[in-house]
C-alpha cells in the first residue's frame, strides 16, 4: 500500500538527524531579503551549511590547529589526486649534427652544433669537446712561481685558459656586460663545453684592461671554482688545500700580473684586451720581470763570485799527507765545512749562490738596502735572469733559517730545477727528521751551520733599512 503524504511526513519528522542539519541554514543573501526556511529540504541545508564553512575559510574566518589539520589533509588529498593523471611532456629536441674542428695541434675532434636565441636573435653555437679531449692555452707562465704564491701558480696553469670572444659568447651576455668580437678574456677551462645555462657563474671573465685581470681571477675563484660541476675531485682537493695556506706573492707582485699578460701578448684596446700575432711576436723579446740588464750581461758580470761550498766539501777529506801547504789549507777547509755543516744543508748549498740586489729590487721591506747588498739565490733562476722568490737578502741573522726554507720551498716549485736534485734533497730532509740524535746536539749544529752561512755572505752584524 502506498503511504501517504501525511504519515510520510510524521515518519520524517521522528527521525533523529544531526543537529547542523536540524539547524536553519545561514542565509548568505542581504538581510533585505526574506528566505523561506520551511521548503529548504535537509540535503540542501547541508550544502549551503558546507558552502558557508567554504567561505569562512576563504575569508580566513576559519583558525586554529584543526582547520590547519584539515588544510593539510586537503592539500595531500590534491597532490595524490593530481600525480593520477598523465602529464604531457614534451619531446626531446633531435640530437643537433656533429661537425669537425681543428684544435691547435692538428688534432680533429667532433664537436656538437646546437642553436640559442638571445638580444639579436637565434644563433648556432659550437660546443666544444670534453676538458680532457682539447689542449688549451693555460693563463700561467713558468716565471709565475717567482712572483706568485703556490695558489695563484696552480690556478692560473691548470684551470684558467685564454681564450677569444665569438659572436655567440657577444650575444649571450647581457647588456650591462657587453663585449665585442675577438676580445681576450679568461675561463674556466673545464665546464667550457657546457652550455651557458648549465654552467656556474662566473665561469667566464673579459675584462677591459690586463691591469683588471687579477680582479677577474678573485672573482672567479670566490664564485665559480668552488661551484662548478666540472671540477675534477682531486683538483678541487689540492684547489682547498693551497686556498688555505694564504701564501702571499712576492714583493710587486700585482704588477707582475700586467707583466705576465704582455708576455702573453696581451695589450689594452679601445674595445678591450686584444691578442695578435705581431703582438705575440714582440713580446719574444722581453726581459725577465725586473730585469734591466740582458741575461747574458748580467750573467757575466758576477761570474767570479766565490761558490757557497767548497768543491770538495762534500767528500771525504784527509789532511796532511801532502807538501803543498795550500793543498792541506784548502782541504782543512773543505773538512771543515763538512764537518759544521748538516747533510741537508752541504746538499742544498750546492744548488745555490751568491746573488746580489739589483736596483730593480729596492720595493717595499728592501726599499731602504744598498744596492748589491749579498744574498742567497737558486743557480738555476740565476742563469736564466729570474728574481723574486729565487733569491733572498736576510736583515738579521735570527731571520737565515726562514729565508733558506724559503729557498727551499721555492726549489721545489722551481721549472728549472733538475727533478733528480729534488728527490735527492726531499729524501735527505727526510732522512735528517728520523734522526735520533738529541735535540741539542741537533740544534747546536744547526747554529754553527747557519753562521757558517752567515759568514759566507760577507755578513758580521745585523742590518737595518735606511
Amino acid at each position: 500500500m502506498k503511504p501517504s503524504s501525511s504519515s510520510f511526513s510524521s515518519s520524517t519528522t521522528n527521525t533523529t538527524l544531526p543537529a547542523a542539519i536540524n539547524e536553519p541554514a545561514a542565509s548568505t543573501r542581504p538581510q533585505g531579503k526574506k528566505t523561506n526556511n520551511n521548503n529548504v529540504s535537509s540535503s540542501s541545508s547541508s550544502k549551503n551549511n558546507i558552502c558557508s564553512k567554504n567561505e569562512k575559510k576563504r575569508k580566513g574566518k576559519s583558525s586554529g590547529p584543526q582547520s590547519r589539520k584539515r588544510k593539510a589533509s586537503n592539500d595531500r588529498y590534491r597532490c595524490k589526486a593530481a600525480s593520477s593523471f598523465p602529464v604531457y611532456r614534451r619531446p626531446p629536441p633531435p640530437a643537433p649534427a656533429a661537425a669537425t674542428t681543428t684544435n691547435s695541434s692538428g688534432a680533429s675532434s667532433a664537436v656538437a652544433v646546437g642553436s640559442t636565441s638571445g638580444r639579436s636573435g637565434t644563433m648556432q653555437m659550437q660546443v666544444l669537446p670534453h676538458h680532457r679531449d682539447r689542449q688549451y692555452d693555460p693563463l700561467g707562465l713558468e716565471e709565475d712561481e717567482n712572483w706568485l704564491s703556490s695558489f695563484q701558480c696552480f690556478v692560473r696553469s691548470e684551470f684558467m685558459e685564454v681564450v677569444k670572444a665569438n659572436q655567440f659568447d657577444v650575444m649571450v651576455r647581457s647588456t650591462s656586460k657587453s663585449i665585442h668580437p675577438n676580445q681576450v678574456g679568461v675561463r674556466c677551462r673545464f665546464c667550457a663545453h657546457l652550455p651557458p645555462g648549465s654552467r656556474s657563474s662566473r665561469s667566464s671573465a673579459f675584462p677591459s684592461s690586463i691591469d683588471k685581470l687579477y680582479q677577474s681571477f678573485s672573482m672567479m675563484v670566490r664564485d665559480h671554482f668552488v661551484r662548478c660541476p666540472e671540477l675534477p675531485p682531486d683538483l678541487f682537493r689540492k684547489f682547498q688545500f693551497l686556498k688555505g695556506k694564504n701564501a702571499q706573492g712576492a714583493t710587486d707582485s700585482k704588477q707582475y700580473w700586467v707583466y705576465a699578460a704582455q708576455k702573453l701578448g696581451m695589450k689594452d684596446a679601445a674595445s678591450g684586451i686584444e691578442m695578435t700575432e705581431e703582438s705575440k711576436t714582440a713580446v719574444k723579446s722581453m726581459l725577465p720581470y725586473g730585469m734591466t740588464t740582458p741575461v747574458p750581461l748580467f750573467v757575466a758580470m758576477y761570474s767570479n763570485d766565490p761558490p757557497l761550498l767548497s768543491a770538495a766539501a762534500g767528500a771525504v777529506v784527509v789532511v796532511g799527507g801532502g807538501d803543498n801547504d795550500d793543498n792541506n789549507n784548502e782541504g782543512a777547509a773543505a773538512n771543515n765545512e763538512a764537518a759544521i755543516l748538516t747533510p741537508f744543508l752541504r746538499l742544498l748549498l750546492k744548488h745555490l749562490r751568491l746573488v746580489h740586489l739589483l736596483p730593480s729590487e729596492r720595493v717595499g721591506k728592501r726599499k731602504g738596502l744598498p744596492v748589491g747588498l749579498e744574498g742567497l739565490g737558486c743557480s738555476y733562476c740565476f742563469q736564466e735572469g729570474r728574481l723574486g722568490f729565487s733569491r733572498c737578502f736576510p736583515l738579521r741573522r735570527r731571520a737565515l733559517p726562514s729565508h733558506v726554507e724559503d729557498l727551499y720551498q721555492h726549489c721545489m716549485r722551481c721549472t728549472l730545477f733538475p727533478d733528480e736534485a729534488k728527490k735527492e734533497l726531499m729524501a735527505v730532509e727526510k732522512q735528517d727528521k728520523l734522526t735520533t740524535t738529541p735535540n741539542s746536539i741537533k740544534a747546536e749544529r744547526e747554529t754553527l751551520s747557519y753562521a757558517l752561512i752567515w759568514g759566507k755572505m760577507g755578513r758580521k752584524r745585523d742590518l737595518t733599512t735606511t
